[in-house]
């Protein structure tokens, strides 16, 4: 069989001469270049944006220490080789940065005795959940930042969106004089705490609480109910124990998480009333999964009860209601 193939006519005996050439020539000025490469690319910028960002947040001695090493830096691609098998938990927490500073004693050469861990959550309400989820059972609290907990040799608060986790390698530091001299070096670096950004969650009272649980999102199995906290009281004279949840957001908000809520109750077919009480909106859920449950939403606020009905709560309620009354009125 015959086959009609295009042939590629073979370069002339002057390209090829050319070629012989100018390649020489080309590699020259290639390896040239390459001399003049400049690091810092190369590096991606060691000395990145956060690490400048943060480096006036933390104290350069404290307590016989200092600051040993330059800060090291961590995002959300790379957050895995410093705590590895733990990024995920941060990162769904709503993590942006980590910050890193080591301190050892001071005048001479040591090994690092004390971590101290910036996170930046993006939101105080995440730094919130993060130090909650991060807190052991019997952590002591202390007056530090927003809120703080230590237990043993591992200090942990919140200040603003920060997460800040405080450790010593070893039995002997006072880890409180390092979480005052770090939160008086962020106050001084760091743009002044928002009214907005305040961390208050007013809860009615309702009694003794046992325990406190931040959950970011999908609060009851909901899409639209996240950012939540959930406490669970007991009550002055009682052994019995109930759970309450608080969602803040602003007006407008709160007004569609009302509406969010009603309409799921009604498209699943759960029975509920909602009738007003002492100038309060209650609604009253008969959940065939929760049980009987009520909520009450305010302009700022919306608080669930599961257990009590709003009867039985009827005097913290309507004393809360007064109060966030005149709250507005003082704005």
């Amino acid at each position: 069989m015959i086959v009609d193939r295009q042939t590629t006519p073979a370069p002339s005996n002057l390209v090829r001469g050319l070629l012989l050439v100018f390649l020489p020539i080309i590699a020259l000025l290639i390896y040239i270049d390459g001399q003049n490469y400049n690091p810092g690319l190369l590096e991606f910028k060691a000395k990145s944006q956060s690490s400048k960002t943060y480096a006036n947040f933390f104290p350069k001695t404290w307590g016989g220490l200092q600051q040993i090493g330059g800060l090291r830096s961590f995002d959300k691609t790379n957050l895995y080789e410093y705590v590895n098998g733990h990024a995920e938990f941060f990162i769904g927490a709503g993590f942006l940065s980590l910050t890193l500073a080591e301190y050892g004693f001071e005048n001479r050469d040591s090994e690092p005795l004390v971590a101290m861990e910036l996170y930046h959550m993006g939101k105080p309400l995440h730094a919130f959940g993060t130090l909650i989820d991060e807190t052991s059972q019997g952590a002591t609290p202390i007056s530090m930042g927003s809120m703080g907990f230590q237990s043993g040799q591992d200090l942990r608060f919140i200040l603003g969106p920060y997460y800040i986790k405080i450790s010593a390698f070893t039995d002997d530091i006072d880890l409180e004089k390092g979480a005052v001299a770090l939160e008086e070096s962020m106050r001084g670096a760091m743009e002044p705490i928002k009214d907005s950004d305040s961390l208050v969650f007013d809860f009615p009272d309702f009694g003794r609480i046992i325990s406190t649980r931040f959950i970011k999102e999908n609060y009851l199995g909901l899409d639209f109910l996240g950012n939540v906290l959930e406490r669970t009281f007991q009550r002055d004279g009682s052994s019995e124990q109930f759970k309450s949840f608080i969602f803040m957001a602003d007006a407008e908000k709160v007004a569609q998480t009302h509406k969010n809520l009603n309409a799921f109750l009604q498209n699943d077919g759960i029975e509920y009333s909602e009738t007003e009480v002492e100038g309060m909106s209650i609604v009253r859920v008969s959940d065939p999964y929760e049980g009987d449950w009520f909520f009450v939403p305010f302009e700022k606020r919306l608080i669930g009860i599961f257990g009590p009905t709003p009867e039985e709560l009827m005097k913290e309620l309507k004393r809360f209601s007064d109060d966030w009354k005149k709250t507005k009125e003082k704005k």
